[in-house]
């Protein structure tokens, strides 16, 4: 028979580790900002669409936008990080960035959280928020401009590398860079810590998605069960001998044509004829 399997290791649900539903998760992040005025500024932001800082200066959020449940996940997942160091891939306009230094402060422990984004936004987008984020959370923020896949892996290299109970990877979408953004992640993730990734409908992050859940027994997997979100909870130790690969086939994967030309999170699917 076909070697290639689906679906190898069972899905799990967010209950499985003790999280909350998204209906709980959006709660609590209201919860939070009641603690955390500086979250304020996020929700006023994606319900208008306009970022306003406390001195009245504002940027437009136009398509760069993240589910309310993802950035509530986000908010849980920052506050109940058991590590010091916290990593983000890719910073846009700082939504989910903020959810997660507002959920560590509230966590009162001391903390670290990076985000790693050598580009930006055009016409400098996102500058504002950057700024907002510095004069608020101090130097428990930082912007790391180097391409997350090598940034990471410097963290990674030295003998006893510092543990990173929570990476958030949302930079480049191409297969290769998402594939190596997890690799690096997956260096410094403890037992029990979580990698999350947006934009898991997408062809080439849910290609990594099902390599990690076809060959990667040390992860959980929840998928989509909050929108555009894949969650991995690290359980064990990676125990695969040295040529390990199990083939796989993703599901669904053909037939996907981009639609907008401007906005990666734009794919339609249309079923290859005679599939």
């Amino acid at each position: 028979g076909d070697p290639r399997q689906k679906e190898t290791f069972p899905m799990r649900q967010l209950s499985d580790w003790g999280i909350p539903d998204a209906s709980e998760l959006v709660d609590q992040l209201h919860e939070l900002s009641e603690r955390q005025p500086a979250l304020l500024f996020t929700l006023n932001a994606l319900k208008s669409g306009v970022f306003r800082d406390r001195h009245g200066r504002s940027d437009q959020l136009g398509d760069v936008r993240n589910p309310i449940e993802q950035i509530a996940l986000l908010g849980w997942l920052g506050r109940h990080c058991a590590n010091e160091l916290s990593i983000e891939i890719g910073f846009g306009m700082g939504m989910t960035a903020n959810a997660l230094l507002s959920g560590r402060t509230d966590a009162e422990r001391r903390f670290q959280h990076l985000i790693f984004d050598p580009y930006g936004l055009p016409d400098h987008q996102g500058e504002l928020v950057q700024e907002f984020l510095r004069e608020t959370f101090g130097d428990a923020f930082q912007r790391v401009f180097a391409r997350s896949q090598f940034g990471i892996a410097e963290l990674a290299r030295v003998p006893d590398p510092p543990p990173c109970g929570l990476v958030f990877i949302d930079g480049d979408h191409q297969f290769e860079g998402v594939l190596a953004d997890f690799f690096a992640a997956d260096k410094l993730m403890p037992i029990g810590g979580f990698i999350v990734f947006d934009d898991a409908a997408l062809p080439p992050v849910e290609t990594v998605i099902h390599f990690i859940r076809n060959n990667r027994e040390d992860y959980e997997v929840s998928n989509l069960e909050i929108p555009n979100t894949a969650l991995l909870r690290r359980v064990d130790v990676d125990r695969r001998e040295w040529d390990h690969f199990r083939p796989f086939e993703v599901a669904g994967s053909g037939g996907w044509i981009h639609v907008s030309g401007d906005n990666a999170s734009e794919y339609r699917h249309e079923p290859d004829p005679g599939s």
